[in-house]
């Protein structure tokens, strides 16, 4: 009977284990979700703002040139 129990307790302790295990890892996962997700929204919005201003720039820079043309002609 002893036996039983402890095996029966053991199978127990095993169970709750592996459930809080899978919970955990289920939470893990979800956390990971979210940080990526964070950080995609980082890197595109400072990848959008870096090509909008590098964009610019060269815009810019164009500008300048054509102006520059056209004065000097």
């Amino acid at each position: 009977f002893y036996l039983q129990l402890n095996k029966m307790q053991r199978q127990y302790y095993y169970t709750t284990i592996q459930y809080s295990f899978w919970v955990n890892h289920y939470y893990v996962q979800q956390d990971i979700h979210f940080t990526v997700q964070k950080i995609n929204k980082i890197v595109r919005s400072f990848v959008i703002t870096f090509i909008t201003h590098f964009n610019r720039s060269i815009f810019d820079k164009s500008m300048c040139r054509y102006n520059l043309n056209i004065m000097l002609q």
